[in-house]
């Protein structure tokens, strides 16, 4: 057969365009230069539970054969949203190879944190398997791209996040720390998590947190909008954290140790709790000491 060369041969389309150059040789060889500019990408495929919005571009290489594509290409956008999260300065190396996609430092910033993602997706499935190094980026603004809207735990996280299961409903191991952040509304400094989600739960492997000289700790499991079964403990903190973590509506002040297992669900906990309360009160009134 005999060689097919183009050319300086350009495509416009509504959500991209194309520039090819190079040919198919013999043995169905291939040889192409292939640049990409203004993809629409809410216009193109995706594994994700949510649409990808944003404008990016690629340069790449296309060789192997027609029955075994091998592709390289270097990734850049302005910003892109996923799941209203804003991702700008994105850059990265993406190759393809018998159905792989091998994900070479793709890094982007949140705000003024940075994500560098290093991973691989199955492109006839979207199996996925990776990490995520993270440098002041808001704990919230990383679940909300693993489609988990977490109101509950706020703050800056620096750490890393390991990647599995499939685009659509990937599995996500988190441990890292947490700066100037929130359980709830109430402050904590020095927070740690060590926490999994997978398949709409959430499993609290350890967390650690600090206000002033108190400690608080947790482990368990929540599944969203279903069950939840959490330890809490806590020593010399504000009574209102802990009663702020129990939903129970009360004027209470003071110092608490506590020991809580906490059911039910997030909604509706119900809690079996053993605590000190010192210096403390319940509305106007006050007390030096109260346990139950």
């Amino acid at each position: 057969t005999g060689n097919v060369t183009v050319q300086n041969l350009n495509i416009k389309s509504p959500f991209a365009n194309v520039a090819i150059n190079g040919g198919i040789y013999a043995n169905n060889v291939l040889n192409f230069d292939v640049v990409v500019d203004d993809i629409d990408l809410s216009k193109m495929p995706s594994y994700l539970p949510y649409p990808i919005e944003g404008r990016a571009s690629f340069a790449g290489h296309v060789s192997g054969t027609i029955d075994n594509i091998i592709f390289s290409s270097k990734l850049k956008a302005d910003k892109l949203i996923f799941n209203g999260e804003a991702l700008t300065d994105v850059t990265g190396q993406c190759n393809y190879r018998n159905g792989m996609f091998s994900i070479s430092d793709l890094q982007w910033m949140q705000e003024t944190g940075k994500v560098v993602f290093n991973g691989q997706i199955n492109a006839s499935n979207g199996a996925l398997a990776g990490k995520l190094k993270v440098d002041g980026v808001k704990a919230e603004s990383l679940a909300a791209m693993t489609n988990f809207k977490n109101n509950y735990l706020t703050g800056i996280f620096n750490g890393e996040m390991d990647l599995s299961g499939v685009l659509s409903n990937p599995n996500v191991h988190l441990l890292g720390t947490i700066d100037d952040g929130y359980l709830k509304k109430y402050p904590l400094k020095k927070m740690s998590i060590d926490a999994s989600y997978n398949d709409n739960t959430v499993v609290i492997n350890q967390f650690y947190g600090e206000q002033n000289n108190g400690k608080v700790a947790a482990k368990g499991t929540w599944t969203l909008n279903g069950p939840l079964n959490v330890v809490f403990s806590a020593q010399d903190i504000d009574a209102s954290l802990f009663t702020g973590l129990m939903n129970y509506d009360a004027d209470v002040k003071g110092s608490v140790n506590a020991y809580a297992q906490v059911t039910g669900t997030m909604e509706s906990p119900q809690a079996n709790v053993s605590f000190e309360v010192s210096n403390g009160g319940i509305g106007t009134a006050t007390f030096d000491k109260l346990t139950a």
